[in-house]
């Protein structure tokens, strides 16, 4: 074998094993990104109990004070 197919052959084999990396590399990302979408998502949702709290106090407060006001006025 001349020094130009073996030169290509060796050209072959990294090209070979930096796709078998890039593969890795590109999953590693994909696990990456879906953990920061879970965590966005615990996040959102823990928020969104907070609002509906904080929504059922307001109605709370909303009717205690129209029962008030209707014995204030009638």
């Amino acid at each position: 074998m001349d020094s130009l197919e073996q030169q290509k052959l060796d050209l072959h084999e990294k090209i070979a094993m930096l796709e078998g990396t890039l593969v890795e590399l590109k999953s590693k990302l994909n696990e990456i990104e879906e953990q920061e979408q879970h965590e966005a998502i615990d996040h959102l949702e823990k928020y969104l109990e907070e609002l509906n709290h904080h929504y059922s106090h307001l109605q709370s407060v909303g009717q205690i004070l129209v029962k008030e006001l209707h014995k204030v006025f009638h």
